[in-house]
């Protein structure tokens, strides 16, 4: 019967973590409650890794995968073993698992064990009751703060008050009026035009020095090409003339 009860147990157990993890994608309860890893994380991910045949992963995920199945067979006959050597066992599955876990927590390399308290689903839930008190806390003292204000006020107060909040939105609405009616004024101010003027007649003399240049340029291009072929025409008529008196 106690067999049977500790088959059950283990199968119970084995179900639950592969519905957290296939479903729900919770690797570790524990993890996702508090944010911190317990000494037992990675070694799902372990023996996937052993199914494939990835020791070296499995290594990885959890260094101690190779006790689980001596722990299962322990387990199951546990009953039949002396008390003293069932203390021992115990001890030193804590001790390993304890030195094991304590060298991955330091490790900051290691992403598996991972010390994140402020990821876990406790902590958000404590965070979030407290925001909300926080906001409910300051929503009651606005409004007794506002009640006692109204309480204290007498009826001249008041209507002093409202008086003064009109007499400033009255002042602001001029100046909006006012400053509107300012724009086009100062859009056309004379210095603006003498400024368009000046750039327009800039512009105007630019234009008319270059086309100035342009054609002194052109001009002297031409002079210098005629006095080149005219010096040319000299010389071919010279050296036709001597070969003329060579051959006569």
């Amino acid at each position: 019967m106690k067999k049977r009860q500790n088959i059950s147990a283990l199968f119970t157990i084995a179900v639950f973590y592969l519905i957290l993890e296939s479903v729900f994608g919770i690797t570790c309860p524990i993890l996702f409650l508090t944010g911190i890893s317990c000494a037992g994380c990675g070694m799902s991910r372990a023996w996937f890794c052993v199914l494939r045949m990835d020791f070296t992963g499995a290594f990885r995920y959890h260094p101690l995968f190779w006790i689980l199945p001596i722990g299962i067979m322990l387990f199951l006959f546990w009953d039949k073993i002396p008390k003293k050597i069932q203390k021992i066992l115990l001890i030193t599955a804590c001790v390993l698992f304890g030195a094991v876990y304590i060298l991955r927590m330091l490790d900051t390399a290691d992403s598996i064990v991972v010390f994140q308290p402020e990821k876990g689903a406790i902590f958000s839930l404590i965070s979030q009751l407290f925001t909300k008190k926080v906001k409910e806390t300051r929503r009651a003292f606005i409004c007794n703060a506002r009640h006692a204000e109204e309480k204290s006020q007498t009826p001249q107060s008041f209507v002093r008050i409202a008086a003064a909040k009109l007499s400033r939105r009255i002042i602001l609405l001029k100046t909006k009026q006012q400053k509107q009616l300012m724009k086009p004024l100062r859009t056309q101010t004379p210095k603006q035009l003498t400024v368009q003027k000046q750039t327009k007649t800039q512009k105007q003399l630019t234009v008319q020095k270059q086309t100035k240049t342009q054609k002194q340029l052109t001009v002297q291009k031409q002079a210098k090409h005629q006095k080149q072929t005219e010096k040319l025409l000299k010389t071919i008529q010279k050296t036709a003339f001597k070969q003329h008196q060579q051959a006569t």
